[in-house]
């Protein structure tokens, strides 16, 4: 009883274990299309996470596996293939578990991640030109930045190359072995800095859809790998 007031939290059960799990995220955003105005546009990723600490310094690292994105309108669909996902940096950052009245929470920032320039050349400023210092190639296929898929009837597919600048921040709370909770998108940038098809290298306006981007964090088998994980949607 004394070691409980003295030392509340030496008692208090590990909210989470160390080990692996499965990270989906939800980004809800609008973009303008010419002659269709704003549409809806939902980003869903798939990251395969391991969870480590105790005494109450835990770490997260995590790999993404795959993404898929919808938009309202579905006259065309966009394609991340694989190169673009394996050429995402995996990403290690602290997290921190609280012992709250209604419950355990769950908070983590990962930072921000660039894909397909590097900050420190750009001199912290989003590339709007495939010639602009910063500018990268990171999935090898020789175009600037980071290339995703364009499947238009009539124009079939199209490569488009973009840039991204994201800062998301984790906001949940601990439940039957992992967490839920909110994102708080507290950046996403994009520019277009060419395409397969001069007509679709455009930058289209991006908006946050404001209380609308989630995740979620399940317990999976030590075992697990990202083909475990993420099904490609079909094409």
């Amino acid at each position: 009883m004394i070691l409980a007031l003295l030392f509340p939290a030496a008692l208090a059960a590990s909210p989470l274990s160390s080990g692996a799990y499965r990270l989906d995220t939800v980004i809800v955003t609008e973009s303008k299309v010419p002659f269709a105005g704003w549409i809806m546009v939902t980003n869903r990723r798939t990251s395969l996470v391991h969870l480590t600490g105790g005494d109450g310094a835990w770490t997260q690292r995590q790999r993404l596996c795959g993404v898929a994105v919808q938009d309202d309108l579905k006259r065309a669909k966009t394609v991340i293939p694989k190169t673009f996902v394996d050429a995402q940096p995996e990403q290690v950052f602290p997290v921190t578990l609280q012992d709250a009245a209604d419950g355990w929470t769950y908070a983590a920032d990962p930072g921000p991640l660039d894909v397909g320039w590097d900050r420190a050349t750009a001199g912290d400023k989003l590339p709007e030109r495939p010639d602009d210092p910063g500018v990268t190639d990171p999935d090898g296929d020789g175009h600037p930045g980071a290339t995703v898929h364009l499947e238009v009837p009539l124009f079939h597919r199209i490569d488009i190359y973009v840039v991204q600048r994201g800062h998301t921040v984790y906001e949940g709370k601990v439940a039957d072995g992992g967490v839920a909770g909110r994102l708080v998108v507290r950046r996403l940038d994009q520019h277009t800095l060419g395409a397969s098809n001069v007509f679709f290298a455009a930058t289209p306006p991006l908006r946050v859809v404001p209380g609308q981007s989630t995740f979620s964090l399940t317990p999976v088998p030590p075992q697990a790998t990202c083909d475990d994980l993420w099904t490609p949607p079909p094409t």
